[in-house]
């Protein structure tokens, strides 16, 4: 599905791959070291805190933090690898980054907690693409992570005495969510250089490669973990796959050491770059306790390299022994899966993959700073990252002033709302907005309603078969992660409704005055 030449001369051979050093790259951080500090530090307080307090029981909602730096050490990059692509150009960075932080989370009723030190490894890749015959020839630069880095917190304070109650793993989850949900796969940054004139689309930018499809088959010998008063131990095993931010665990096989799963038990991968890897492991299901791990094959099995592993016994190791002693082996399956235009055959394909974008949002102008946006059809769900609020320049204040003053001047001469909204451009509800503020001394912005171009594409697998039949919701959620408005729809509906033109649909209140509008995309495709 990609075309990959390495196009670099080799500078070191380690393990096939080609390399140069980044020396100048590693200077040029150390530079901007203390802006890329304070853009953190932003992030922390929008995103990262917001999401703590959400997850955190009602006891310990105060939790914040109360610092936050990264102290001195920079990252570290290289080697780098550059890859030619069929439309563009990929290059692969190696990212080691340990450094002598100084944070400190406020834990409300508990005492503080610390961490002195992060270690952060991954790969980051940066994609140039597409190449254009015209100035700028590079039509855009994308950034991220293929697979979620390494991420390693030494606590400091009650954390590192006792996790009680499990505040340090809460605060690990986040920092991780924060990171996935902003550069791992498909969650991107993108930046366009190109314009659309020229053929360049933000949405092209990211697009998902066939579906993965990964089915459970069996597994042989594998370790027991669980002894019974009558009988030989056993183990009641499960496989859990992992994809970037998406993952997915098998049904459980009771007492047995030789699991066998059905046809059934699979799941599809939406994969974005063929060098995403795929996480796999082994556990024994639990009731009381977590889940413990039996074992893992030694290495991740990357994207391209699944079908030539279908079927074949992978080796299990015990990442916690120190010789990685064998544990069994594991047989999965993997094919690749088209994707078509949905139509009536649509029944005939093993499923249907529901693409729902969401590209902006209006609120009312009393709404807050930031806000992030919460998708589910059926059992599944899906959450974008918190997005800033844009603040409007006083040109565009000038103008909404100028059009509230000509709705309540209108209004004044008995006109009727619709020829209201037809001289000024308005919205009923921005009309109702700007003449209920016509007592206000300042007089005149309530009709402008603040932006966000949030551009998010959510991603849904479903065997149903009818698929748009299906319900799915869309819900604002304020800049402390709750719900603030919802709409919801089938997904039949929606479609038949947007067609191929995104169209501004209105979101309805949970509380408070005005409303919310949502420019939704909803797109069907027959899995094959």
């Amino acid at each position: 599905y990609e075309d990959a030449n390495h196009v670099l001369p080799p500078v070191a051979d380690k393990d096939g791959r080609r390399e140069e050093t980044l020396e100048w790259l590693n200077e040029l951080v150390a530079q901007l070291w203390p802006n890329i500090n304070n853009a953190v530090q932003k992030i922390v307080h929008e995103q990262v805190t917001p999401q703590l307090q959400a997850s955190l029981p009602s006891f310990l909602k105060g939790t914040h933090f109360k610092t936050f730096t990264l102290g001195t050490i920079t990252p570290k990059f290289g080697p780098i690898e550059l890859v030619s692509r069929q439309h563009g150009l990929k290059l692969n960075l190696n990212l080691d980054y340990e450094s002598d932080v100084d944070i400190e989370v406020s834990a409300a009723v508990i005492a503080s907690i610390g961490i002195k030190s992060i270690r952060l490894r991954g790969e980051l890749v940066l994609r140039l693409e597409p190449l254009i015959h015209e100035t700028p020839v590079v039509g855009g630069i994308t950034v991220f992570f293929n697979d979620p880095p390494e991420l390693g917190l030494d606590f400091t304070g009650i954390a590192n005495l006792a996790d009680v109650p499990g505040i340090a793993g809460i605060i690990r989850h986040q920092i991780n969510a924060a990171i996935s949900n902003a550069m791992v796969l498909p969650n991107v940054i993108a930046v366009p250089i190109a314009t659309p004139a020229q053929g360049v689309d933000m949405a092209d930018l990211v697009k998902p490669l066939p579906l993965l499809r990964v089915t459970a088959v069996r597994a042989k010998d594998i370790t027991a973990k669980d002894w019974h008063l009558l009988g030989k131990a056993s183990s009641d095993a499960y496989v859990r796959v992992a994809l970037a931010s998406d993952s997915w665990n098998s049904s459980v096989q009771k007492r047995t050491c030789n699991p066998v799963w059905g046809e059934s038990d699979f799941h599809d991968f939406m994969v974005f770059d063929r060098d995403q890897r795929l996480c796999i492991e082994v556990y024994d299901s639990d009731y009381l306790t977590n889940s413990d791990l039996i074992g893992k094959p030694k290495w991740p099995i990357k994207a391209c390299e699944a079908v030539r592993n279908s079927s074949l016994p992978l080796p299990l190791v015990d990442p916690k022994s120190p010789e990685e002693k064998c544990c069994g082996t594991l047989e999965m399956k993997f094919e690749w899966l088209q994707l078509s235009a949905w139509d009536a055959t649509a029944a005939k394909a093993k499923g249907t993959l529901v693409k729902l974008g969401v590209n902006r949002m209006t609120f009312p102008p009393s709404f807050g700073k930031s806000a992030a946006v919460l998708v589910k059809l059926g059992e599944q769900e899906r959450t974008s990252k918190v997005h800033r609020i844009k603040e409007p320049s006083p040109d565009v204040v000038s103008v909404a002033g100028a059009l509230a003053r000509v709705a309540r001047r209108c209004k004044a001469q008995g006109l009727k709302m619709e020829a209201i909204q037809e001289i000024t451009g308005l919205s009923k509800e921005e009309v109702n907005a700007a003449l209920a503020d016509s007592d206000k001394k300042e007089g005149t912005a309530a009709a402008l309603r603040p932006e966000i171009r949030m551009d998010v594409v959510f991603y849904f697998s479903v065997y149903e078969d009818d698929a748009k039949k299906l319900d799915f919701t869309v819900t604002a959620l304020d800049e402390k992660m709750k719900p603030y408005a919802t709409v919801a729809s089938s997904v039949g509906d929606a479609a038949a409704a947007i067609d191929a033109t995104p169209t501004m649909r209105t979101l309805k209140l949970n509380e408070g005055e005005g409303s919310v509008q949502a420019e939704l995309e909803v797109c069907l495709f027959a899995i094959g």
